[in-house]
């Protein structure tokens, strides 16, 4: 069963490219398409972008119809979809569980998988990004994402961090 959130984020290029639905026919969307296969949903969603040669966003009938037609050309997921899910994380790029260092409270780390990893380096990047930050102010940035970062990789990263903040600086 697909989520409010997934929906939203497969419908997203097509709100993109025609009017955006509202919150009512959002939810109208969602009643009809939350027992969609994901798959064949983004692929037929794919296909009215490429073909929906009306001036308005597609019904959910020819939504339908579309994953019907993809469906048909393709049953089964491909093989980059299935090596692409990872079974820790449940292609969410976070494994959470309790933090030894604050017991009674659950933190979120960045997964192994490809997707865990790209969430890791956006976080280093995003926080390189902010020059002219203290550390105090990193810290709290990342608490208020609700994410705990407490391997000793990532405290070394804020330090490093830290430094070159301190170095933008003193060359102002």
């Amino acid at each position: 069963m697909i989520t409010m959130i997934e929906l939203s984020d497969i419908l997203e290029p097509l709100e993109k490219n025609f009017k955006p639905l509202d919150d009512d026919k959002r939810e109208t969307y969602f009643e009809h398409l939350k027992d969609a296969d994901i798959f064949i949903l983004k692929k037929a969603v794919t296909q009215l972008l490429d073909e929906h040669d009306k001036a308005r966003f597609p019904y959910i009938a020819e939504i339908k119809s579309a994953m019907r037609y993809v469906g048909r050309k393709r049953t089964y997921a491909t093989v980059e979809e299935l090596e692409g899910y990872c079974e820790d994380c449940k292609n969410t790029g976070y494994i959470i569980r309790e933090n030894p260092n604050l017991p009674g409270y659950d933190s979120a780390r960045p997964c192994h998988c490809v997707l865990g990893q790209k969430a890791r380096v956006g976080w280093i990047r995003e926080l390189k990004e902010k020059d002219k930050v203290n550390l105090n102010a990193i810290i709290a940035e990342v608490k208020k994402r609700e994410h705990i970062m407490s391997s000793k990789r990532d405290v070394e990263e804020l330090r490093k961090t830290q430094a070159r903040i301190e170095e933008l600086k003193e060359e102002d």
